[in-house]
C-alpha cells in the first residue's frame, strides 16, 4: 500500500513517537510512503530550534526526519484534479497537492490529522475526479483505536499523553487528565467516529 501522511497527521504521530508502529499496524514499508518535500526542511531547522507550531520539541523533529529520510514515493499530481481540489475553501495548496497524487493510485491512501479539508470534500459535489478519493482518508482518530487494539490502553497512554495537547479530539477521548478508563475511551472514540462517519464516511477508509 502507498501511503501519503499530510504534515498534520505525520508532525502529529512524531511528537506521539508511534511512527515506528505504523508500517506493521497500516501494512506499508517506508519506502511506499511521501509527504510534502517542505516538511523535510522544517523537520531539519526544528532539530536545532523547534517552531513551536507544527515542531514543538526537538526529539519529534528529529523523528520525523528520520521517517522522511525513508520515504522513496513521488509526487505525480493530475493538473485536472488539482485545480478541481485547489477551487474547494478548506483545502490548501499541499493537500490538493497529495490528495490529487493519491486519487491516480488505487492502492494509496492518506494519513491525516485534520478534518478540515475532509468535511469540505463532503460538502462539494461528488464529480468523477472526487469519486476517486472515496475510502482513502485514514484519520489519526481511526489510528488511534487500531493501537489500541493492537497495543492496549497502557501503552497508548505512555505514547500519548506525554503530548496530548498537540490534539484537542484526542485530549478529551483520553480524558482531561489522560487517566480515562478503557470502557471510557472506547466510547468516547466510538461516539466521536460515528459522528465522523455520518458527516465524512465516503472518504473514510472503514475503522
Amino acid at each position: 500500500m502507498h501511503i501519503f501522511f499530510d504534515v498534520d497527521a505525520l508532525c502529529k504521530c512524531a511528537h506521539w513517537d508511534v511512527l515506528d508502529s505504523l508500517p506493521e499496524l497500516l501494512g506499508f514499508e517506508w519506502a511506499e510512503a511521501a509527504t510534502l518535500s517542505s516538511l523535510k526542511y522544517r523537520a531539519l531547522k526544528a532539530q536545532s530550534a523547534p517552531d513551536g507550531k507544527i515542531f514543538k520539541t526537538v526529539e519529534a523533529a528529529k523523528l520525523a526526519s528520520s521517517v522522511i529520510d525513508k520515504m522513496n514515493l513521488d509526487f505525480n499530481s493530475e493538473m485536472d484534479i488539482f485545480q478541481e481540489l485547489s477551487d474547494v475553501v478548506g483545502i490548501d495548496a499541499g493537500e490538493a497537492i497529495i490528495f490529487s497524487t493519491v486519487a491516480q493510485h488505487s492502492e494509496a491512501c492518506v494519513l491525516t490529522g485534520d478534518k478540515r479539508a475532509l468535511r469540505a470534500l463532503s460538502k462539494i459535489p461528488k464529480t468523477s475526479n472526487i469519486e476517486l478519493l472515496k475510502n482513502r482518508f485514514i484519520c489519526v482518530e481511526i489510528l488511534l483505536l487500531k493501537l489500541i487494539d493492537k497495543y492496549g490502553v497502557t501503552w497508548v497512554r505512555e505514547h500519548f499523553c506525554p503530548a496530548r495537547e498537540i490534539d484537542k479530539t484526542i485530549m478529551v477521548i483520553l480524558g482531561s487528565q489522560c487517566d480515562a478508563n478503557e470502557e471510557s475511551i472506547r466510547e468516547a472514540l466510538g461516539s466521536y467516529l460515528r459522528e465522523l462517519y455520518d458527516e465524512c464516511g465516503y472518504f473514510l477508509r472503514p475503522s
